[in-house]
């Protein structure tokens, strides 16, 4: 009986684990117990490895056959402490690998099988990693919220579970969400995808609406920055055209008649040096940004988004210098009377709040994406952040925009 359970086939396989990936549990077990070993040398059958390095139980686990796992665990409960050759896979992650839920909550309830649900591989791979790896929603929901398994443990390369997800899977967002996610939050997050998923699983509608959902985002967002683009373009034209009329056209009018014909007349004040100089600052940066923006067309999405925080800035520089030149040219016009001083005031205090207030909220909603990206860069490696698509979009995905 020995030479017949350790004899392989033209493949390389031996009788037991083939016989456990074709299901045959009666076979498996009965030949398991009636084979027993001549020497101590002779190998366990139980525990004899195919090609692959599996035993029958791993094959097991692989095909999700819960009456054989039912029946090692009940018959033969130590087979469970066998790991595969190389990677030391136990068989909770040959389960998850290959995404046999039914087969791995079947094993996980078993008490007997408690410690063996945190061991690591030759890698330092929990299951949750391999569970990340692949992509089952239902099994890294199961396994954050019914085990102790912490979200940000890291394996041997540093990489947590978030940093193995593939973002060309359906779930991505979904994994990358409850990956981030509190533990508190998660059941009832659990919950709601569970019903969702079900819902649309009926319907044959998931695959097909979750691609169509991604690649919709993606072209907002890239539409929304070819928008912002446009649009910085046509605010830099305007405001170009109005500095230049301005400068032509300056407050107070020129001297009609000699010596200073065509001349300021108010050119020797504070105020319309201010206005001058403020008028040219905005013209300049104004026409800066038209070249900047016409002459380089970014195709990648990152690149336009650096030419556009430049262009951002820019902006601002030529909006409160056109700001300045106003308030100073309102100061020339004006006429020096005591009841009219107020409205100078009054001027100099609505351009101050309102832009200000704008610059304020805008820092503001900065800042809270800059965290937002900081508290997500924690979970994930800076080197696999091209890999997730937009940090950006991932990092912000519950609030719909993000700021730059």
């Amino acid at each position: 009986m020995v030479d017949f359970i350790t004899s392989t086939n033209s493949k390389g396989d031996t009788p037991l684990p083939f016989a456990a990936s074709l299901g045959h549990t009666s076979t498996l077990i009965q030949t398991s117990k009636k084979c027993e070993r001549e020497t101590l040398d002779d190998p366990i059958p139980e525990e004899m490895m195919n090609k692959d390095g599996l035993t029958p139980l791993h094959c097991a686990a692989m095909m999700g056959s819960i009456e054989i796992l039912s029946r090692y665990h009940d018959e033969m409960p130590y087979c469970f402490e066998s790991v595969t050759r190389g990677k030391k896979e136990t068989v909770f992650h040959i389960a998850a690998k290959h995404k046999k839920n039914e087969a791995f909550i079947f094993m996980a309830q078993r008490e007997k099988l408690g410690q063996l649900l945190y061991q690591l591989d030759a890698d330092g791979n929990n299951v949750l990693h391999v569970a990340a790896s692949v992509g089952s929603i239902a099994l890294v929901s199961y396994i954050m919220d019914e085990t102790k398994i912490e979200v940000a443990t890291k394996n041997n390369k540093g990489f947590a579970a978030i940093d193995l997800l593939n973002k060309n899977d359906e779930g991505f967002r979904q994994l990358s969400i409850a990956l981030m996610s509190d533990r508190s939050s998660r059941r009832e997050m659990r919950i709601l995808e569970i019903q969702v998923l079900d819902e649309l699983k009926k319907l044959g509608m998931l695959s097909a609406q979750s691609r169509q959902s991604s690649n919709k985002e993606m072209e907002m967002q890239l539409e929304a920055l070819q928008n912002a683009r446009n649009s910085i373009t046509i605010v830099a034209v305007l405001i170009a055209s109005i500095t230049f009329t301005s400068g032509l056209n300056p407050p107070g009018g020129v001297y009609q008649e000699n010596p200073y014909i065509g001349k300021a007349t108010a050119g020797r004040t504070i105020a319309f040096m201010i206005f001058s100089l403020s008028n040219s600052i905005a013209l300049f940066t104004s026409v800066s940004m038209v070249i900047l923006l016409l002459s380089i067309i970014p195709y990648r999405e990152d690149s336009l988004k650096k030419f556009l925080v430049i262009a951002h800035w820019m902006m601002w520089v030529a909006v409160v210098a056109m700001a300045s030149a106003y308030v100073a040219a309102t100061a020339v016009t004006l006429p020096h009377f005591r009841e009219t001083k107020c409205l100078l005031y009054a001027t100099l205090a609505i351009a101050g709040l309102t832009l200000g207030g704008m610059f304020v909220y805008l820092r503001f909603k900065l800042t809270k994406c800059i965290l937002s990206k900081m508290y997500y860069l924690k979970f994930i490696s800076p080197s696999l952040v091209s890999k997730h698509g937009s940090l950006d979009m991932a990092a912000n995905s519950m609030k719909g925009y993000y700021s730059y």
